[in-house]
């Protein structure tokens, strides 16, 4: 009855991980923080370094990145990150306020004890790396806030909604977006999730929908006022001459 709830509560929400699977949430991290910025360079060769992993690996995350419209992935030449429009950015957030608001009112009537107990377990162990700066923490907090939403879509217990909410693409923040006020703006974003916990005890639908729906919103609004927009950009730009771009931190999206 619950089969599409079966990973989210295991061992504490930790999933044995390959190579593949952590390169790719490792760079994903870094695409969502806005570290590796639009039209970025990615050679399997120079991350199998840095990452210490051999090329199958890379290319394995490459072509997962590429199918989550992440980058655009070409054989044997890497791949280059995507530009999004601020367009385009509002409007996912948009979709998923409406998605997981709808997810969170399901769960408050149907999440079982053990996903409570998992989502204040992420909530702690998200708070050490609100203030983080190296790749490793900015990688955890990602995967750890991604497992938070996720395991609330799942507590809905609703096959549609899940396949629904996989197949939105998480948005990249700019690189140069959040530098005074990211340690700010991520506790806050905490502080939301633990709203949202808040209401999910509490079995009120209404409410874990409303609180689900303002924080995504929030960031959407975020977004909006503190990004430089410009006209609609080509989605998936010519990897040729595209020129590295320094990395850089920002914050992470909700």
């Amino acid at each position: 009855m619950r089969g599409i709830r079966g990973r989210a509560a295991t061992n504490e929400g930790e999933l044995v991980q390959t190579g593949g699977q952590v390169a790719y949430e490792i760079l994903r991290a870094r695409i969502l923080s806005g570290e590796l910025a639009a039209h970025a360079t990615l050679r399997e060769q120079a991350l199998a370094q840095e990452l210490g992993v051999s090329r199958t690996p890379v290319r394995e995350a490459l072509r997962r990145l590429d199918a989550a419209g992440l980058v655009e992935f070409v054989p044997n030449r890497g791949a280059t990150v995507l530009a999004w429009s601020c367009e385009q950015i509002r409007e996912t957030y948009f979709v998923r306020a409406s998605l997981e608001s709808r997810a969170a009112g399901l769960a408050a009537a149907r999440i079982q004890p053990t996903e409570l107990k998992l989502l204040a377990l992420l909530i702690e162990r998200m708070e050490p790396f609100v203030l983080s700066t190296e790749d490793v923490g900015i990688a955890t907090l990602a995967r750890l806030n991604a497992q938070f939403h996720h395991t609330v879509v799942t507590a809905a217990d609703s096959t549609q909604l899940l396949a629904l909410t996989q197949s939105v693409v998480r948005v990249p923040m700019m690189a140069s977006m959040f530098r005074a006020d990211g340690a700010q703006y991520r506790a806050r974003s905490n502080h939301q999730h633990r709203d949202i916990l808040t209401a999910l005890e509490s079995g009120d639908s209404l409410w874990a929908e409303v609180s689900m729906r303002a924080h995504i919103l929030a960031a959407r609004n975020m977004v909006s006022r503190e990004a430089v927009c410009t006209p609609l950009e080509t989605t998936r730009p010519e990897p040729d001459g595209v020129a590295e771009t320094e990395p850089d931190r920002a914050r992470l999206t909700p």
